[in-house]
């Protein structure tokens, strides 16, 4: 009986470790073709304002290049942000790698390889990789997306323009997916909230590959829906396009304030800063939800579940909307003045009612597929600070549990005595046991507030946590404290 048990379990481990090994050469491939797609997007971009210019379409050429500049010129503030205390040749061979566009494949062969956080660097090479993915999809890609789209949309059909569209929409697709797969198998997520995260199986390659395959095509097919629904309205009225996109942001921000969620979870400590970068976020959040449907976007610390299901399903009627006022304004010129460029009723019908026929097929397969117990997160109402309170008694280690930390008072204030009270009892042991992750930069986490033993603080508060909290500081004043939250928080919430 016992060898019998001893050889399932056996058969069990090899075929764990199997399927561990066959997910990682496929992580290790995604990485790579993810790097390769940003690439190519940015070499096609760059080409496209030639060819703008070349035709005398000044807008589109300047506003193209202002996008391709933008995110270069960030990318290169936020490296000398998190490599500057690395020396100048090391902030050199970084920016270098950004002005060259290999940034993506660097990220990527870091990862892959496993590197490890070097001494003076503030992040790790993941996070690192995910922050300025992120970057690139907010002042890049998604712009660079809209403004072709709506070029195309008026008549700028060359083949180089239209496989640049294609790229656009197959980079924003799949950065979309990939952030949200790296957070959902992300260890430590799965540890601070095993409630949330986890709807990527990761005991099957075929389940594995079925989600984030949906992933994938529910962020091209609304990234999709939305540009052509906006370009169309852009064509009719540029103040109409404006309003609308204001509107939805402005709801948004309505529906954070009235239910005192308003505030973003980075534990940046003063105030005006705090407040300045949680309206930026929401903002920043808002419209990337709303232009690749990504499913990070229903974390409760960003716009929750149900606004995200809402934003999703009302896509397509949004299309239908601006569609058939496209339409309308078309057929309000004589025949022989309608543009050249005009699309045909049945062309505008039929391209969003596939569209949105693949998007709403692919939001009902996701939700059949997953495991059922992570349903909830596509309908919660649930609050960040919610969130934060099931986090902090869900967690299933202390380490897990100290995540609650990371989050600026706001979102713990309510259970501040909970969190007291198991500091002063786990500090000591700790500090005993000499737990490895409780370092000095775990300790300098730690407000003054919440430890009323002055001597349990004194012990925790050496000259070398001080010193932790003083670059702590200076950094949160920095600008990467303001902008890597605010272009990035969906990569780097817990």
């Amino acid at each position: 009986m016992r060898k019998s048990i001893r050889a399932a379990v056996g058969v069990k481990v090899k075929r764990l470790s199997l399927i561990r090994s066959e997910l990682l050469d496929l992580h290790t491939g995604v990485l790579f073709f993810g790097a390769g797609l940003s690439i190519i997007d940015m070499i096609f971009d760059i080409l496209m304002v030639y060819e703008f210019a070349l035709q005398g379409q000044l807008a589109y050429a300047s506003a193209t290049l202002g996008t391709v500049i933008a995110s270069l010129l960030l990318q290169l503030v936020l490296t000398f942000e998190f490599h500057g205390k690395e020396g100048w040749w090391s902030i050199l061979r970084e920016m270098l790698f950004v002005v060259l566009l290999i940034k993506p494949g660097i990220d990527a062969s870091r990862v892959v390889k496993k590197r490890k956080r070097r001494v003076n660097s503030i992040l790790d090479p993941h996070t690192e990789m995910l922050i300025f993915k992120s970057t690139e999809l907010v002042l890049e890609v998604i712009p660079g997306a809209i403004i072709q789209a709506i070029a195309f949309v008026s008549g700028q059909r060359s083949n180089v323009a239209t496989l640049s569209l294609i790229s656009s929409l197959c980079t924003v697709g799949f950065i979309s997916a990939d952030i949200a797969i790296e957070k959902d198998v992300n260890k430590r997520s799965r540890m601070y909230a095993p409630f949330f995260y986890g709807i990527v199986p990761l005991t099957s390659v075929r389940g594995t590959v079925c989600i984030s395959i949906l992933f994938l095509l529910l962020s091209t097919s609304q990234l999709s829906l939305r540009i052509f629904a906006l370009a169309l309205c852009v064509v009719e009225s540029r103040s109409i396009a404006a309003a609308y996109v204001g509107i939805e942001v402005g709801l948004m921000l309505v529906i954070k304030l009235i239910r005192r969620d308003f505030i973003y979870w980075p534990a940046i400590p003063n105030v005006t800063p705090l407040v300045l970068m949680s309206f930026a976020s929401r903002c920043a959040v808002k419209l990337i939800m709303d232009f690749t449907g990504m499913l990070q976007a229903r974390h409760p610390y960003e716009m929750g579940g149900a606004y995200f299901s809402f934003t999703l399903l009302t896509t397509p009627l949004i299309g239908l909307y601006f569609g058939s006022r496209y339409i309308a304004y078309i057929e309000d010129f004589e025949p022989n003045e309608r543009p050249d460029f005009a699309f045909a009723s049945n062309q505008v019908y039929y391209t969003i009612a596939i569209l949105g026929a693949l998007q709403i097929c692919c939001y009902a397969l996701l939700i059949k597929l997953v495991d059922s117990k992570y349903r909830w997160t596509f309908v919660s109402t649930m609050t960040g600070k919610q969130y934060c309170f099931k986090g902090f008694h869900e967690a299933s280690d202390d380490f897990s549990k100290f995540e609650v930390l990371t989050n600026n008072r706001f979102l713990w204030k309510n259970f501040e005595e909970e969190i007291k009270e198991w500091l002063s009892t786990s500090i000591p042991t700790w500090l005993a046991e000499e737990a490895e992750w409780f370092d000095d930069a775990m300790k300098a986490q730690i407000p003054d507030s919440l430890v009323d033993d002055p001597a349990l603080l004194l012990e925790i508060r050496g000259q070398s946590v001080a010193r932790v909290i003083r670059n702590n500081s200076r950094r949160r004043s920095s600008i990467a404290a303001m902008i890597v939250p605010t272009i990035a928080g969906t990569a780097a919430e817990g």
